[in-house]
C-alpha cells in the first residue's frame, strides 16, 4: 500500500490553478501599492540631499574664491545675485560682505578690538516642488594678511 500512495503522490498532476495565480498576484499588487509612497519619499529625500550638497559646495567654493583675492578687492561690488548652474536645478547665489563700520572696530565685551576683517556670508537658494524655495547660508571671516 505504501507504494501505491507514493505513486499517487508522484503522479499527482494537480498544481496551481489560474485562480490561485491571480489571487497571489492581486495580493502582491496591493502590498506593493502600499509601499509606493515610501519609494516616492525616498526619491524626494535623495533629490533634496543632492541639492543641499551642491549648494554647500557652491557656497564653500565662493568663499574660497574670495579668500585668495587681495583683501582690499573684497567689496560689496561682487555681492550680486548670480545664477549658478552646477545641476539641473536653478540655483541662485548671493554674497553679502560686511566690513564693519568706518572705524573698522569690533566690540568684544566692553572693549573695542581693532579688526582688519570682513564677514562674508554666501547664501544659496533653490526651488523645491510646491513653489517654495530652500536655502543655506555659510558665513566666514576673512582677515588681512
Amino acid at each position: 500500500m505504501e507504494i501505491l500512495e507514493i505513486k499517487k503522490i508522484l503522479n499527482n498532476e494537480e498544481g496551481f490553478s489560474l485562480q490561485d495565480s491571480l489571487f497571489a498576484l492581486v495580493i502582491m499588487a496591493i502590498g506593493l501599492m502600499g509601499a509606493l509612497p515610501l519609494f516616492m519619499m525616498g526619491t524626494q529625500g535623495i533629490n533634496d540631499s543632492q541639492n543641499r550638497t551642491v549648494a554647500g559646495f557652491l557656497a564653500s567654493s565662493k568663499i574660497e574664491e574670495l579668500r585668495v583675492k587681495p583683501f582690499e578687492s573684497i567689496t560689496d561690488d561682487i555681492a550680486l545675485d548670480q545664477p549658478a548652474s552646477e545641476s539641473a536645478v536653478s540655483i541662485f547665489r548671493s554674497v553679502d560682505i560686511d566690513d564693519g563700520d568706518d572705524s573698522s572696530t569690533l566690540e568684544v565685551g566692553d572693549e573695542p578690538v581693532d579688526t582688519d576683517m570682513k564677514r562674508v556670508t554666501v547664501s544659496i537658494s533653490w526651488p523645491v516642488p510646491g513653489g517654495q524655495m530652500r536655502s543655506i547660508s555659510i558665513t566666514s571671516y576673512i582677515f588681512r594678511h
